[in-house]
Parts: structure tokens; C-alpha cells; sequence
């Protein structure tokens, strides 16, 4: 890493790469990956002069179960993790603010929300609906459909990494969030019309998470402000492209 680094010598570093399934098996592969994929990169950067401006790539997960008065989520919410994606992203954060502290690497962290889009793994709630009604199937697995998410389309999420990398408002963290919560049945709903036809919905137990996050909708004013930034596309939009509709 320290050499490709050294080689390419970039102005500024856009850290996505994790393992991001949240229901992953494998817990040591993401810690391994995630936190010390993580500092092998942030080592790597801190040793260029100039330091390449680097934003961190976190999680919404980070925040767990926040309490009903605190919502929609703001930065200031307290990190509390209820699962070992959210925890190794935590962990990335506070290995990044250790490296900004000890050698000054120029650093911004974002948390984005829920998001999804075209090419994402069928593994994921939204492409997996997608991919059911594309595929013409009658009936869909799905776990506990009661949760509330906060979706944005990922053209709007890599827009607000975009603006971030250039205007780089240093040593700041970042909601990316569309500040409204969808059920599953509505995301159901929207490719349902979209498909012009409806599907069977099978209660699968295996799917169910322990200590899911009941709902997560994040406030990204901090990020309007500072970057001018809003989302450009609905969720209708969304699944529309993705069903290629």
C-alpha cells in the first residue's frame, strides 16, 4: 500500500473500500479488513509530503438504537454500535482522528444513510426487490419489514463525496441523509408499480437481525450548509433505474 500510495502520489484520497454487509458471518475478516485495510491506507498517506486530503468513508451504522427524542440522527448523536459492521466502522473513524492528531493529515469522515442504485449485490434489501420483480418471481424472502430507512439514490451520495473532496471542510463529520424513512412495504409499493403487478411477501427468520436498528433517518443539514448540497432523485427514481423502467 505504501508504495502504490508513494507511486501515485494522489491530491486527495476517497476511502470506500470495506466489507459492507452488516449481515456478513465472517467477524474477524471485518475487523481485519475494515480497520486495518483502513490504517494501512492512513499510513500510507501520512507519509507523503504534501498529505493527500483524505475523507473517510464511515457509516451511519455507527449511531445503533438512538432514542425517538434524538431523531432524525445528528452528528452530535452518541456512537453506539449495535453490530460488528457499525463497530469496525467506529473503530475506522477514531484510527483516522489519531492519525490527523499525531501527523496532521487533512481528514473529513462521512456517515452516510442508507443508499442503493443500480449494480448493488441482490444481498441488500432494495436490489433484492428489484431483482425479484425483474426476474418475474411470484414471491420474496424478506426479514423484519417494520424497520424505517433513510434511502438515498447513490448518484446523490457520490455527489456529496464529491463536493466534500473539493471543498474539504477539514476535521468535520458528516451525515449524508435524505431526512425521510421508508418501510419496506413502500419501497415494495414503488416497484410494484413501477412492475404494474404485485408479489408475495414470505416471512423468513433467517433474515431477521437480533438487535436490528428499528429506525435510522439522518439529519444532513450540517452538509446543506456547508456544502450546498441536496438530493436530486426519489426513491421512485431510484428503483425506476434500477428496474431499468
Amino acid at each position: 500500500m505504501e508504495e502504490l500510495i508513494g507511486n501515485v502520489r494522489p491530491d486527495a484520497i476517497a476511502h470506500l473500500a470495506a466489507i459492507s454487509f452488516v449481515l456478513s458471518r465472517d467477524i474477524q475478516d471485518i475487523y481485519r479488513i475494515n480497520i486495518f485495510g483502513t490504517l494501512n491506507l492512513l499510513k500510507a498517506a501520512s507519509l507523503l509530503s504534501p498529505m493527500p486530503r483524505f475523507l473517510l468513508i464511515s457509516s451511519s451504522q455507527v449511531y445503533g438504537n438512538v432514542p425517538a427524542a434524538d431523531r432524525p440522527i445528528r452528528e452530535s448523536a452518541s456512537v453506539e454500535p449495535v453490530n460488528h459492521y457499525g463497530a469496525s466502522k467506529a473503530a475506522c473513524e477514531t484510527v483516522a482522528r489519531a492519525f490527523r492528531a499525531e501527523a496532521g493529515l487533512p481528514l473529513v469522515v462521512a456517515r452516510p444513510f442508507n443508499h442503493t442504485g443500480a449494480g448493488q449485490p441482490s444481498h441488500f434489501v432494495v436490489p433484492k426487490i428489484v431483482d425479484a420483480f425483474r426476474r418475474g418471481a411470484d414471491e420474496l424472502s424478506l426479514g423484519n419489514t417494520g424497520v424505517v430507512r433513510d434511502f438515498l439514490d447513490v448518484r446523490d451520495v457520490v455527489n456529496a463525496y464529491a463536493l466534500l473532496l473539493e471543498q474539504f471542510p477539514e476535521g468535520k463529520t458528516f451525515n449524508i441523509a435524505g431526512g425521510r424513512g421508508f418501510t419496506i412495504p413502500e419501497i415494495l409499493s414503488i416497484a410494484s408499480k413501477k412492475a404494474g403487478r404485485a408479489i408475495a411477501v414470505l416471512y423468513d427468520e433467517g433474515l431477521v437481525r437480533a438487535n436490528d436498528i428499528v429506525q435510522a433517518v439522518g439529519d444532513a443539514s450540517l452538509l446543506r450548509r456547508e456544502t450546498g448540497w441536496a438530493p436530486v432523485y426519489a426513491l421512485e427514481d431510484t428503483v425506476g433505474w434500477m428496474m431499468g423502467i
